[in-house]
């Protein structure tokens, strides 16, 4: 079973920053690669939080993703 979204790291420090980022970044930057203009509705870590909890607010390490996209890498392990 799934840890919770707080005990992954996604405290309330998280939301606030992730609210922020999906302001200056409201599109999906995947979909913007295929030419697709959609919301992002998350904030995405390239590189798991666990796999380099030290970038979790690296601007670098981050990406705004529509649900279906943020869904389709997270079934995919990525």
């Amino acid at each position: 079973m799934r840890a919770s979204a707080a005990e992954r790291g996604y405290d309330a420090e998280w939301s606030q920053f992730a609210n922020n980022y999906r302001r200056e970044n409201p599109l999906c930057s995947l979909c913007l690669i295929a030419g697709i203009t959609r919301a992002a509705q998350a904030v995405d870590h390239i590189v798991k939080l666990r796999l380099a909890p030290h970038r979790k607010y690296d601007l670098s390490n981050l990406q705004a993703l529509c649900r279906e996209c943020h869904a389709g890498k997270t079934a995919k392990g990525q």
